[in-house]
């Protein structure tokens, strides 16, 4: 998977990135543990007006997570552009919040 993404904060028509640049290595040998990424994401949020506070919750149960075996996080990544205020992920095992992963 590659993911490429060009955040125009100021909506300026005619902006071309042209200084990003990638390398991408490629190996035949197959690796012991495989890298993957889970990406929970919310569209169309409608905050309501004077609104200080709007939770807004994303939820990958267990019977979708039993799905993946054994998992190790190694990194957790949040998107909000500049409108987001706080966010975290939150982890629940057997109905008992644990530590957030990442806030």
């Amino acid at each position: 998977m590659f993911h490429r993404h060009f955040y125009n904060v100021e909506q300026v028509t005619g902006v071309v990135d042209s200084g990003t640049t990638y390398k991408l290595y490629y190996t035949e040998t197959e690796r012991e543990k495989i890298l993957s990424f889970l990406q929970l994401s919310k569209q169309n949020i409608n905050v309501p007006v004077g609104a200080r506070l709007y939770p807004q919750i994303q939820v990958c149960p267990s019977d979708c997570t039993k799905r993946m075996g054994d998992v190790t996080v190694k990194s957790v990544g949040f998107h909000m552009h500049a409108w987001g205020r706080m966010i975290a992920l939150r982890h629940i095992r057997d109905g008992k919040e644990l530590e957030p992963l990442a806030m």
